[in-house]
Order: C-alpha cells, then structure tokens, then sequence
C-alpha cells in the first residue's frame, strides 16, 4: 500500500521513504522506538505515524466478535448447524451440532445414545433449507455389530418424524446408500481409520458427518492404570485427527462416550446424576475432555420412577462456547428420538 495515500504531512512521509521504507506494511513492522531511530523523526510524529498507518489497514471501524456473531445473515456458513431432526432438541442446541469441532454424547447404557447419532445420519442426508448437509455419514463401531435392523426401521418412519421436510423430498433421498460403517476394535485401527479411509470420504463430498461409537471402548480394552501416560498420548492423537478433519472438510463429529462413577477427587461438580442415584462423569478424563468443544450427557430415567407415565430421558448441554448449561427431556420410540416441548431448563 503506498504511503502516499496516508494522510501525513508531507516532512513525515519524506523521512520515511528516505528510510527506504516503500509501503505501509513495513512501517508497521517496527516498533515506535525502531522507527523513531530509522526515520529520526520525534516520538510525537512517530507516534502519529503507526495510529496513521494501522486506521488507514483496518478500515473505518473495527468489528468485535459479539457483532460478528449477530450479522448471521452476511456470515452464513459460520452459523451453520447440523440439525438432530427434531424442532426441540434443535431448540436446545440453537441448531443442532457446530459444523467445526468434536461434540461427545455421554451417557450410560440404553439412555438413547446410538439412537441419536443413527437419527443424525439421516438428518445430514437432508437439504441444508432443512438443516441437512446433503452428504452421507461414516459411523466407525468400535465395540459393537453396527445396528442395522434399528436404522432401517429410522428410515421406514423418516416421512412421520421430518413433518417439516415435503413427502416428495424424503422420497427422493436414498438414506440407506449414503452411510459407511467401519469397524475399529483397537487403537491403532482407529487412528488408521482416521487418517487414511475417512478423509477419502469426506474429500470426495460423500460424506459430511463422522460418529464414532464409542470412543472409550479400545481405549479401556488397551490400557490400564501403568499405561496411563501413553494412553493420554493416543488420545491426544486422535483429538488432533478429530479436529482436523471436522475443520479441514467443515463436518462435524460426534463421539459417544461411556460413564463412569465419579471419584471424590473429582468431586460432585464433575458428574451428574445416574439411573441409580449415584453421580457419573464421562470416561476418558481430562485428556480427552480438552479436545472437545462441545459435551452432551444423557441419562434415562429410573425404572421406578416410570411406573405412572411412560419412560423419559434427559439430554443435557455441560459445556459449549455458544451455549448456556440448559436441559430438555426426550422420548425414544418407533419413529426416532423426539424432545418433549416445554421441558427445557437453565
């Protein structure tokens, strides 16, 4: 940029092309007290000189990220979410899923988990008007037989659960065919899986959701107590992958994790509470923890608890830069997972 577009007195831009500093750019590469030496100019005019220069780069005003974040409507892509396929939990998540970073869906056993990430590996089939990214999922199985006959019937009842989407829409969409199951049941396949087979697919636009169900079951299998160290090394490694390839090809992930009960080291804030009363908190620790971005939990109500109204359960946001602790109740039927309206709390 030249310099002679500054608004300076004409003594001020002289010593500075004397100086042999031809635009704006390497003026503000020095410091105040490099320039004053370069240019032998005062400490005032120096002064004015950088103000000068760094208003004349930015522009007129300089925008905050709060104002970013309100004008959706010139960032669109920044916004954008992937929908879970429901108007309630999308109300929870004000949208559903953050395209960048690595959601964890925790939770103990038959609380709805693999329910929810089959029922978003349809959603992202969908056209984006209706919160899909028209594109396929990969779903790596990392302890179980990838449930199929459970997806099918998803599919069957996709026209009664999407009364948002045209009939003619959800007709044309071959969800069966746009979904790519891997099975990892160690480590070393997993981090494989994730570093040769998965980008393949997302740089080819087939797919644009990554699950994983469950994270914790190799690791458990893998390392114990004395493998401490190297098992927070593979976990950082594979955060790392994770986080690439949801930046890198703008595809969100989500990793389901298992509970464990919560130790008195961690405290009681660490865990919420369990179907038996008792306070659980995600596997993995902390070295897994701070790849997230964002943690979900889940949690099904007692049996006990169910015997005048029909069996419920809580999805629950812990953490997420976007979003306040909040809570809403959901059911799990024939159709899919549908959140209960007027349930959600702060």
């Amino acid at each position: 940029m030249d310099l002679d577009q500054l608004d300076l007195n004409p003594r001020i831009i002289a010593a500075v092309k004397k100086a042999k500093l031809k635009s704006v750019k390497e003026v503000l590469r020095f410091s105040g007290p490099d320039l004053q030496r370069v240019t032998s100019l005062s400490g005032p005019d120096v002064q004015y000189l950088l103000r000068t220069a760094s208003s004349h780069l930015r522009g007129s005003s300089v925008s905050t990220a709060l104002h970013l974040y309100q004008q959706k409507e010139r960032f669109p892509e920044q916004h954008q979410r992937l929908s879970l396929g429901c108007p309630v939990l999308d109300g929870l998540l004000r949208g559903g899923l953050p395209l960048d970073g690595i959601t964890e869906l925790a939770g103990c056993s038959s609380a709805g988990k693999t329910q929810l990430a089959l029922q978003l590996c349809l959603a992202v089939q969908f056209p984006q008007r209706h919160g899909g990214l028209e594109a396929g999922a990969v779903y790596v199985c990392t302890e179980d037989a990838f449930p199929s006959r459970r997806l099918q019937q998803l599919i069957a009842q996709q026209q009664r659960l999407r009364a948002d989407v045209p009939g003619n829409v959800v007709e044309k969409i071959k969800f069966g065919n746009q979904i790519f199951i891997e099975h990892a049941a160690d480590v070393d396949t997993l981090l494989g899986c994730m570093r040769k087979r998965v980008p393949v697919l997302l740089s080819r636009g087939m797919a644009r959701l990554v699950v994983v169900d469950s994270v914790a079951a190799p690791f458990r299998c893998e390392f114990d107590g004395a493998a401490s160290a190297h098992r927070a090394q593979c976990l950082q490694v594979l955060g790392a992958e994770l986080r690439r390839l949801s930046c890198a090809f703008r595809s969100p992930v989500l990793c389901i994790n298992q509970v464990t009960e919560a130790t008195e080291e961690q405290g009681a804030a660490a865990g919420l509470p369990g179907a038996r009363g008792e306070r659980v908190c995600p596997a993995l620790g902390i070295t897994w923890s701070n790849q997230l971005l964002m943690r979900l939990m889940v949690d099904r109500q007692r049996p006990e608890e169910a015997v005048l109204a029909p069996p419920s359960r809580t999805l629950r946001v812990v953490f997420a830069p976007h979003l306040p602790p909040s809570s809403c109740s959901y059911t799990v039927t024939s159709v899919g997972v549908q959140g209960t309206p007027g349930t959600k709390s702060c």
